[in-house]
């Protein structure tokens, strides 16, 4: 089940304390935001709250794509060589962050 919930500012949200305290009980939920970023999310206790942390998630899903990808590319005893490791890591970070 998804809360809906009202987006409010921090100071918005300190000044109005006390009707928020109502409403909260009267079960509406609250993202609070400052200069646009999430600070906090006011839910109100009759919610059973499960929550994910999104960069673990992402790091185990990437880890298993990369065991996956290991001994898929092929490379010939000259191409081992003459390759170039720290020019492909340099190109493969400037393509990822371009320079401004």
């Amino acid at each position: 089940m998804n809360i809906e919930y009202k987006k409010i500012n921090l100071r918005n949200f300190r000044h109005n304390l006390t009707q928020l305290k109502d409403s909260l009980n009267a079960g509406q939920a609250y993202e609070v935001i400052d200069r646009g970023k999430t600070l906090a999310y006011f839910i109100p206790s009759e919610y059973h709250i499960s929550l994910t942390n999104k960069g673990e998630k992402l790091q185990e899903e990437y880890s298993k794509k990369i065991s996956s990808l290991f001994g898929c590319v092929k490379m010939s005893e000259k191409k081992k060589k003459t390759f170039d490791y720290d020019k492909e890591y340099r190109k493969a970070m400037e393509k990822k962050h371009p320079i401004r």
